[in-house]
């Protein structure tokens, strides 16, 4: 016994110093200074939090939505690998995502669009120079372009609108001129308007497989873990009864992933609280299947 709780509490300590790891490929390296948080280095590059720590896998705490192990003089991935979305969804072929062409309503994306467009055809440029007007105009240029192409009938890849619109978000930051900060604003709005665009095609066409098999190991764990934590007072038929009702989501036509992502929240929570050396196992398992999800779910649903 005494060797199964000293092995279960160097796992337990293994899982609380992850190390992260920029993604293989990241197009942009960034070495963390004093001053630096999670939040304020997202801000820098124009990306989410989130986006960020899809980039560097190891870096968020899996469940607890917290940034404290970002280590000064360490690189960290702040751009995306050539021909991946910068959010990372690693277990959602792009292929699935950029097939919803003819069924989403992207009415949200124009409007937004159509504010910007408006915002810079307010901006009051005489004090600008040359240069920065001519600039000014090549801003507004692209998103006529962009608008146009969502205005079309035939509706638009969703990552390639993404795309567009994050080229155009790092564009303006990097004129850095305080006449566009409403303009930096509103697309910012928009990008954040079609990634849950994005996220919300995902789910009864998206390959699950790695998700099943991680909640199949929780159910694996848990089985062997019976005696034990039986013996300590855990419910452990209750226990591997839920992780075979978000199993049996999962194998649904059209499973509710925020739902599930909810559920094992919960379940990881609940086991957490419990304290008990012998679960460390089973809370890493399911703190993989939580990172699993916030790879697939979008962005607005990890309560970030």
């Amino acid at each position: 016994m005494k060797f199964l709780y000293l092995a279960a509490a160097v796992a337990l300590v293994g899982t609380l110093n992850v190390q992260a790891k920029p993604v293989a490929g990241c197009k942009k390296l960034y070495t963390i200074t004093d001053a630096d948080s999670c939040s304020s280095v997202a801000k820098k590059f124009g990306i989410s939090e989130s986006q960020f720590y899809a980039l560097n896998p190891g870096l968020h705490h899996a469940g607890q939505h917290i940034c404290d192990n970002l280590d000064t003089g360490k690189q960290y991935c702040v751009k995306a690998p050539k021909g991946k979305r910068s959010f990372a969804r690693r277990t959602t072929p792009s292929s699935i995502v950029d097939s919803t062409t003819q069924t989403t309503d992207i009415s949200g994306v124009q409007s937004k669009l159509s504010g910007v467009l408006s915002k810079l055809k307010g901006l009051d440029v005489s004090d600008l120079s040359s240069k920065e007007s001519d600039a000014v105009s090549n801003v507004q240029a692209k998103v006529q372009s962009l608008l146009t192409l969502v205005d079309s009938t035939t509706t638009p890849v969703l990552s390639t609108v993404q795309s567009k619109v994050q080229s155009l978000l790092t564009l303006v930051q990097g004129l850095n001129l305080p006449v566009l900060s409403p303009v930096e604003t509103q697309l910012q709005s928009t990008v954040s308007t079609v990634q849950n665009l994005i996220g919300s095609t995902v789910g009864s066409t998206g390959d699950l497989s790695d998700l099943k098999s991680a909640l199949t190991g929780v159910q694996s764990k848990l089985s062997g873990l019976t005696s034990v934590l039986s013996n300590a007072g855990v419910p452990v038929s209750s226990l591997q009864s839920k992780v075979t009702s978000l199993l049996s989501e999962l194998k649904g036509s059209a499973p509710d992933l925020s739902n599930v992502q909810t559920e094992v929240q919960g379940l990881l929570s609940k086991l957490q609280g419990l304290s008990l050396p012998e679960l460390a196992p089973v809370t890493n398992q399911l703190s993989g299947v939580t990172n699993l999800l916030q790879n697939i779910l979008p962005v607005n649903n990890l309560g970030l």
